[in-house]
């Protein structure tokens, strides 16, 4: 049993079908299974055969440690988003999942969270980190469901889709998570205004955009005045195209380490610019 455990604790991700051998042993191997495996990846092919497994880890006792889940569906956008308002709605009415510290929603593209984003709050009340992944946003329901994770700390959207009424919304990120201090976007329309939001609370933030992105450029202004306006940021990084990023970058006072993944040549700012803060680190 000591040898199984240590085992599971050294698994950065482990599937339903991989843990199906085990969970079908003796009670008290199935018992450690649930308590010790930190990282799970439930896949829609998996059915909710698999969900009275996933909310005995989900629920597990804090003493046991956090469970990291990562959820993918490669189904159709419908099937993925009314998989996941069940799966929530089951969740709810077992007690939800006080365990999950760290949850990956992977999408297809053409999906949209829909109503079940905005219950994340009340089934992970202990979540620390979000990361949502090719997949979109409609509506006010995934910031106003953060007010109910008090130790949210890093939000991460890589390649989600951000609409007109939920960029708007953004506006009220600091009050709906205030402890949000990590920050990263991947091909964001909303960038600027999510940034901004958050302008002075984040100490860490990361900005990438594809190449052959032409809307990230016409936002560029906006954003890098929300940049230039996080005065409490120690850490960034920029994978992406546009010049004049470093006069802003020169003004923030607590920044220490900048990543810069573009050429710089063109960016460099006048002579009389004075940098307001100390830089400790420079990769280009």
């Amino acid at each position: 049993h000591r040898l199984l455990l240590a085992n599971l604790c050294s698994l950065k991700e482990t599937t339903y079908p991989k843990l199906k051998g085990l969970l079908g042993a003796s009670k008290g191997t199935r018992q450690l299974v649930l308590d010790g495996t930190p990282c799970v990846c439930y896949k829609a092919v998996d059915g909710r055969h698999c969900g009275k497994w996933l909310q005995k880890m989900a629920s597990r006792e804090a003493t046991h440690g956090p469970l990291e889940l990562q959820i993918k569906y490669q189904a159709d956008d419908d099937a993925a988003t009314f998989a996941m308002e069940e799966l929530m709605l089951d969740a709810l009415t077992t007690g939800g999942w006080p365990a999950i510290n760290k949850l990956k929603y992977e999408g297809t593209y053409d999906d949209d969270t829909g109503n079940w984003i905005g219950l994340l709050g009340s089934v992970c009340p202990n979540l620390a980190s979000l990361y949502l992944e090719k997949t979109g946003l409609s509506s006010h329901h995934l910031w106003s469901t953060m007010c109910l994770c008090k130790q949210l700390s890093t939000l991460t959207l890589d390649r989600v889709f951000v609409d007109f009424c939920a960029a708007q919304h953004a506006a009220r990120l600091a009050s709906f998570a205030p402890a949000l201090r990590t920050l990263r976007l991947r091909s964001c329309q909303a960038a600027s205004s999510i940034v901004g939001a958050l302008s002075a609370q984040l100490t860490e933030l990361q900005l990438e955009s594809r190449v052959e992105d032409p809307e990230d450029e016409e936002d560029l202004p906006a954003l890098q005045t929300a940049v230039a306006s996080c005065t409490k940021l120690t850490s960034i990084k920029l994978v992406m195209r546009g010049e004049g990023w470093l006069p802003h970058l020169l003004l923030l006072p607590s920044l220490q380490h900048v990543t810069l993944v573009y050429d710089p040549v063109n960016t460099v700012p006048d002579a009389g610019v004075q940098a307001a803060g100390q830089w400790l680190t420079l990769a280009l």
